[in-house]
């Protein structure tokens, strides 16, 4: 009898283990289907989103006038169509992936994840972007790839949960959103860095291989589909000096000063629009920054759209903005932030740099134009999101500058920090994420001293 027993435990134990075995390869299966997935419909995605530019100029090319029709239309129908069928596709979406990674590791109703992300909200937020885009929106679909690509994954992964219930929804979450910023921008280091730095800085380690693999497939796939090519392109630099990084350190200090205003910017402005909605008098605020973006598109042509176009102008065309594009590319994304359904800031805040370095250069009589832009690219974004590392990185892998890596590092460096010393430690993301927090799980407490998940502070550098 006692012999008979052991061979069921011993069988017990066989059948345990084949299970765990057989878990973890649908797991891996339904992971790469997801990554696969996630990487077409952010290409989908990026070329629609190329041909709303592309048509929006043509529709100006027969007046100019025209901005005061298509704009405000454009800017209406993408906040109606959030507002009224999809809330949680508002804004960047990285937020959104923020707070659901936060709150995705508890016990809490999938529906409630479904709130950010979910097929509906993924059709949404594609729609209202290509149409704010197409009406001149400073917009960029960065972000909004980003909470698409988190969507995909948690799709397959609350399909893959209800035969597995162990299963974590943060490694779907996180895999998806590295996934998604490796493909829009064609950067897949940045995706990997990006994930460590601030989406699953706190779970990273759980499942390191896991967001790996999603990068590594999504980054395949994109190529596969539209080739190998550098977001910005490659740039042409004058010779270094020694002095060059007082001039990178001028440079990164304002550009990550203006960076930081512009999410001090956003972040008042979403609180005090938040204050409007609990009185249900947030459309007047609307059709305000409606009509100003309309009057800034009009005066100030560059200040459409992500702004890739004005970061080619600067590096390959020797364009020289002057003070109207820099206010432009500036205050154009806080604006249509509130203008507009759904939109990113990602694209817009290295094309703001981009002009704020370049102008630096100008006033200052800098031959090395080329090199103040990027410099002011890296240190503008590392102000807005208080990420450093993936600034740096992704500036990098756009532009495939190896020779300049010093000053960019030096310019995250800088940009971060004195953005921190100015308007706080925590980036525009971040602040946004507790609200979200509050939604998706009102039972969960999120200091704002604390970014992104429980296991504590994020360092500052």
């Amino acid at each position: 009898m006692k012999k008979r027993l052991l061979e069921i435990r011993h069988h017990g134990h066989l059948f345990a283990a084949q299970v765990v075995r057989e878990q973890l390869h649908l797991s891996r299966i339904t992971f790469w289907v997801a990554a696969v997935l996630a990487a077409c419909v952010s290409v989908f995605f990026a070329q629609v989103f190329q041909g709303a530019e592309v048509l929006r100029g043509l529709v100006l090319s027969w007046s100019p006038w025209l901005i005061f029709l298509i704009c405000p239309v454009a800017c209406l129908i993408s906040w109606v169509i959030v507002r009224r069928f999809a809330p949680g596709a508002s804004g960047s979406g990285i937020p959104q992936v923020l707070a659901a990674v936060e709150v995705g590791g508890g016990e809490i109703p999938p529906e409630r994840l479904a709130m950010v992300l979910s097929p509906r909200i993924l059709v949404i937020k594609i729609l209202a972007t290509l149409i704010a885009v197409f009406g001149g929106a400073a917009i960029g679909r960065e972000g909004p790839t980003i909470q698409i690509a988190a969507g995909v994954f948690l799709i397959f992964g609350l399909g893959f949960r209800r035969f597995f219930p162990n299963s974590d929804l943060r490694s779907w979450m996180v895999g998806g959103a590295s996934a998604g910023l490796a493909a829009a921008f064609n950067t897949p280091l940045g995706g990997i860095v990006y994930a460590i730095e601030e989406v699953g800085s706190a779970y990273f380690h759980r499942f390191k291989s896991q967001v790996l693999v999603a990068v590594i497939l999504a980054g395949v796939v994109s190529q596969a589909m539209v080739g190998n090519y550098l977001y910005i392109g490659d740039p042409r630099f004058e010779t270094t000096s020694p002095w060059t990084f007082l001039v990178v350190f001028i440079v990164a200090l304002l550009s990550g000063l203006a960076g930081g205003g512009m999410a001090r910017a956003l972040s008042a402005g979403s609180k005090f629009y938040g204050q409007l909605v609990e009185r249900k008098k947030e459309f007047p605020f609307v059709l305000l920054m409606i009509a100003l973006m309309t009057i800034l598109a009009w005066l100030v042509p560059e200040a459409a759209g992500a702004g890739r176009d004005a970061i080619s102008k600067i590096l390959f065309e020797s364009w020289s903005p002057d003070f109207l594009s820099v206010i432009g590319r500036v205050l154009g994304p806080v604006l249509s932030y509130f203008a507009v359904g759904a939109g990113g800031i990602f694209a817009p805040s290295l094309s703001a740099g981009a002009v704020v370095g370049a102008s630096i250069a100008e006033w200052m009589q800098i031959p090395n134009v080329n090199l103040c832009a990027l410099v002011g690219m890296t240190a503008f974004l590392a102000g807005v999101t208080r990420t450093p590392f993936t600034a740096f990185i992704l500036v990098l892998e756009m532009t495939n500058r190896h020779t300049v890596i010093f000053f960019l590092m030096l310019a995250a460096l800088v940009g971060n920090r004195i953005a921190a010393i100015c308007f706080g430690n925590q980036g525009f993301y971040e602040i946004a994420m507790h609200g979200w927090v509050k939604r998706l799980n009102p039972e969960a407490t999120s200091s704002p001293s604390s970014p992104v998940g429980p296991a504590g502070q994020k360092q500052m550098i």
